[in-house]
């Protein structure tokens, strides 16, 4: 699907954060596309409801349904004869990221909980996040390094002693065993669940 012909309609749709085309065949099967298989487009909304509600995962996200449907109205009146487009939510992908740190002498121990945690849900942020704090890239894995990278400018920690990433399951509040790194596939983006930070002053 032509980026500038997506970016076009877009524009006129309301209020999109973020998006990712993936030719059908290939987020399915992970083999080359079919070009008669057409695209699914997936759009996140400017929104920060989906990133505040388990409940809103359990359910898909149908908040934004109507802007979802205004996008793939538009796309259908300009789509190429022979083509199909499918306008979507991203699906998300639980992380936990627990720490344990040592706060620099005389510093509080509390205050560096606090923007401990702050840092990792704000790197972690499907809209905000990121390396480059432009918004989680799709299919982008969550790894270790995340952690380190995101508590970087915290002026009151001394050292990282322990860091650990967990799969998770907001719905259920389940987490999975520690890894090295959350695979998160084409159509997905990190949603963080109920990090942990333990300070040591």
């Amino acid at each position: 699907m032509c980026v500038l012909f997506v970016a076009l309609v877009l524009g006129g749709c309301g209020a999109v954060a973020r998006t990712a085309n993936i030719d059908s065949a290939r987020s399915l099967s992970g083999s080359p596309a079919d070009p008669l298989a057409g695209s699914a487009l997936y759009v996140n909304p400017d929104s920060s409801a989906v990133l505040e509600s388990r409940a809103l995962l359990a359910r898909g996200d149908t908040r934004d349904a109507g802007l979802l449907q205004r996008i793939a109205t538009a796309l259908d009146r300009r789509r190429l004869v022979g083509t199909r487009v499918t306008v979507e939510p991203p699906r998300y992908r639980g992380v936990t990221v627990a720490l344990r740190l040592r706060a620099r002498r005389g510093r509080d121990a509390d205050q560096l909980t606090a923007d401990a945690l702050a840092a990792l849900y704000l790197w972690l942020h499907p809209r905000l996040g990121g390396p480059e704090g432009s918004g989680w890239p799709f299919g982008r894995p969550v790894t270790l390094g995340d952690a380190h990278a995101a508590l970087a400018s915290l002026a009151d920690l001394d050292y990282v002693e322990d860091a650990r990433l967990y799969p998770a399951d907001p719905v259920s509040g389940s987490r999975g065993e520690a890894a090295q790194h959350v695979e998160v596939a084409d159509d997905e983006l990190p949603f963080s669940f109920e990090h942990l930070v333990q300070v040591r002053a």
